[in-house]
């Protein structure tokens, strides 16, 4: 008796690779471009605080008058360093003070910043959520 020889199709084996690989393939390379966006987000916020609160400390033109810090005008100059590197900041996320303590030592001007970072990929990789929460603060002693 002879037996009967089953040839296998593989001719569809190349396309249902793909297809379950893309998937994981695609999830990580979009999570890597986020984490990346993250962290470039973060590193200019703390160049923005750092660069505001040493404009305050020592009361360049763009933060003050003569010896005399201006929150107002500090809060401008951060908000444009911030759009200068394309990043849109608000009034409302930027904190100025100019008679601040820092690490329990007072005569600071301190600068801190809030930013919503909302991922450009929210629906395809819910682990990063709709919005986060990213913060920065500098200290820069006050020149006297």
């Amino acid at each position: 008796m002879r037996m009967k020889s089953f040839a296998r199709d593989t001719k569809g084996a190349a396309a249902i690779e793909f297809a379950l690989l893309m998937m994981p393939f695609l999830l990580l390379t979009l999570g890597a471009i986020e984490v990346g966006r993250i962290m470039w987000t973060r590193e200019v916020l703390k160049q923005v605080a750092a660069a505001g609160a040493r404009c305050m400390g020592i009361t360049q033109p763009e933060c003050g008058t003569g010896a005399a810090t201006d929150t107002t005008m500090a809060t401008d100059f951060v908000i444009a360093e911030a759009q200068r590197r394309t990043l849109r900041l608000a009034t409302t996320n930027v904190t100025a003070d100019a008679a601040a303590t820092c690490g329990s030592v007072s005569g600071f001007s301190q600068v801190t910043l809030t930013y919503a970072y909302r991922p450009v990929t929210p629906l395809l990789i819910p682990a990063f959520g709709s919005s986060l929460n990213l913060t920065a603060s500098s200290c820069y002693p006050n020149q006297t």
